[in-house]
């Protein structure tokens, strides 16, 4: 991998070069700049490297990914999930692995029911990208030393797309307001938007998450603040009389954020027991062997194209 992200990198610093490497080859007498091209085009790593590349890819998701039931028992999937009653319910919801209590009622069947019934084409969509972007914010909550399970809420945010903007401006894949965003450390220009770098925004979250816990300590409140904000929460807290428990002060809060727990606790009982519903993942598309590089001076695609030997499209 290192040999390959050298092969890249040189070929990035020939087009980056002080000129246009047209205007340098007419410098050049006919066989050096012959040889230049030649150069360029014995650079690209062979297309062994991708068909590697992918099998590996596609090795780990057999072995690793949410296809099978936390890397044991195979998935089958249907169109309709089996019956489940309310003990079973009970049952799941208590064995789940959280430090964030996960209550049984109404609201959160009607939301279990929603993610495994209504919405199971969406799940198996999100189970796959939870292949891909799960592993990084679990390492971000980790390293601030915040439950896990908070990754489910960029389910009930964002269905988990990194690039999703709502209606009312939120964006990402935490779906963080502009303001809100910058508080936390977010650039928010004409040119850059950081809500949409998972990396970033999820950092951002992380922040937002410990201010909040350091008021509430209550981890049910700090979603909800997480949702309706500050001011909302301690509105309600005052209105129910000083209580601090999310469900005693359910009544008080904005109908969003009534929904919003439920949905969350649906979100992370639908993911952890998709096979018992019948969700399966559906595979993940492997891409090329990539690598990003910021430039510092226009490129055109059809001179990348001219360099490389790869059709512009591609």
């Amino acid at each position: 991998m290192k040999y390959y992200l050298t092969i890249i990198i040189a070929i990035l610093l020939m087009l980056l070069g002080s000129r246009p490497l047209h205007a340098a080859d007419s410098n050049l007498a006919p066989d050096s700049a012959q040889e230049l091209r030649n150069a360029a085009r014995n650079l690209l790593p062979s297309t062994a490297l991708d068909n590697d590349l992918e099998r590996l890819l596609r090795t780990w998701h057999k072995g690793y990914s949410t296809k099978t039931k936390r890397g044991a028992v195979p998935c089958t999937d249907a169109d309709v999930s089996p019956h489940t009653s309310d003990t079973v319910y009970l049952k799941r919801l208590s064995a789940l692995p959280t430090a964030i209590p996960m209550q049984f009622n109404p609201a959160v069947k009607q939301c279990i029911k929603l993610y495994t019934e209504e919405r199971r084409r969406l799940v198996r969509y999100m189970l796959s990208l939870a292949d891909l972007y799960f592993p990084l914010i679990e390492e971000t909550l980790d390293r601030h030393n915040l439950p896990i399970e908070l990754k489910y809420l960029t389910i009930v945010e964002s269905a988990l797309n990194p690039t999703a903007v709502s209606p009312a401006g939120a964006a990402g894949i935490w779906q963080f307001m502009l303001a809100t965003g910058k508080i936390y450390g977010l650039t928010i220009n004409s040119l850059v938007d950081e809500r949409l770098d998972i990396q970033k925004s999820t950092e951002a979250a992380c922040r937002y998450f410990k201010d909040m816990y350091n008021i509430y300590h209550d981890w049910l409140l700090c979603i909800a603040a997480y949702n309706c904000g500050l001011g909302n929460v301690n509105k309600a807290i005052r209105q129910s009389g000083g209580k601090t428990d999310f469900w005693q002060i359910y009544p008080y809060l904005p109908r969003e954020t009534r929904n919003y727990i439920p949905l969350f606790i649906g979100a992370y009982y639908a993911m952890h027991y998709h096979v018992e519903h019948r969700i399966c993942a559906g595979e993940v598309g492997v891409p090329l062997a990539t690598d990003t590089i910021m430039l510092t001076q226009q490129v055109s695609f059809d001179r990348i194209r001219q360099l490389t030997n790869v059709s512009q499209d591609e």
